[in-house]
This record gives structure tokens, sequence and C-alpha cells, in this order.
């Protein structure tokens, strides 16, 4: 009799006693019916570029020269920059506070169906599911745009020297075309 293969594992655990009944029917109640969960692994490396590319992201290559010329002066725009990151610093110690006392995967949806979701039937899961499409909608895709603008404007700056002698719109449509060739990527 040959051997039967196995399922391969992707980012979710699997009930193991689950595994070995495979062939026997599984009722409702039963104890033994398959559950799926992510894994909740990040490590030292992992988190670190998660925070480095969503909290700084393409922002510490934009707004610096901004921030400079708003601020009037280099240390007064030290201390700007200083107070920013203490507030993102909290802003993620709370985040991690929420991690820690709401141990399921899922962010924001799942804290706010936390808070919210027992309430009532219907305005109970509403905030969480608002919060989620206003991410996917809104949100993200405006990320999305400043990043490709970012990095349009940073493969547009070198060929300055170039294309100096074209005017205005023709280098702002050169730029959306980058962009355009970026998102396709």
């Amino acid at each position: 009799m040959a051997a039967q293969a196995t399922p391969q594992r992707g980012l979710h655990n699997r009930n193991p006693v689950a595994e070995n009944n495979r062939n026997r029917p599984v009722a409702q109640g039963d104890s033994l019916q398959e559950k799926v969960h992510l894994k909740r692994e990040l490590g030292l490396f992992s988190a670190v570029s998660l925070i480095v590319g969503v909290m700084i992201g393409s922002g510490i290559f934009v707004s610096p020269s901004m921030a400079l010329q708003e601020a009037g002066s280099v240390g007064f725009c030290l201390i700007i920059w200083a107070t920013c990151g203490a507030i993102s610093l909290l802003g993620a110690l709370c985040f991690a506070e929420l991690g820690l006392l709401v141990p399921r995967s899922g962010a924001e949806y799942v804290y706010l169906q936390e808070a919210f979701g027992g309430l009532h039937k219907f305005w109970g899961p509403l905030p969480s599911f608002l919060c989620s499409w206003v991410y996917v909608a809104v949100l993200r895709p405006a990320e999305v745009a400043v990043i490709i603008m970012a990095f349009a404007e940073y493969v547009c700056q070198p060929l300055e020297m170039y294309i100096g002698h074209i005017e205005e719109g023709s280098k702002g449509v050169a730029k959306k075309y980058i962009a355009l060739l970026a998102l396709g990527e």
C-alpha cells in the first residue's frame, strides 16, 4: 500500500487530531472539528522591517526638505522630528499592548470587533467592517500612490540635466508614466 501524501502546510496550523481522522465524518458539535488559524510568528528582522516599512515608509525621503523649509532652522526641525518620533513610538506601544491583550491576528479589525462586537447584533460589528473597508478602499491605495510618486520623482531627478529643456507639463507626464510602470510591477 502506497504512503499517503501529506498536504503542504501554509501560513496556518491545523488540528493534528483532525488530520489523523480525515476519512471519518465530523459532526457539527464534534470536538475533533478541524480549526484553521494564522501562525503568530514575527521575528526580530521581520518586526524591524515591518516598522521601518510602515512607520517610516517613503516619507523619510519626501518630507525633510519641506519640514526644514517650514521650520526655518535646523534645530527647530530636529525638535519637530523628535516630537513626531515620540508620538509614533506611543502609537506603536499602544498597538503592542493591544496585540498582547487580544491574541488574534487581524489588527484593527480584531480590536474593534473585540471592543464593539458584542454590543449589538447589527451595530456591534459595523465599526470593524467600516475600518477594514476604509483601509482597503482609501488608505492603502493612497499609501501606494505616495510611494509610487516619490519613486517617480527620484527616478526623474537625476535625469533633470538631460530633460531640463522640456516644459514642466511633459515632466509631469513622464513622472506619471514612470509611476504607472512601477504600479504594474
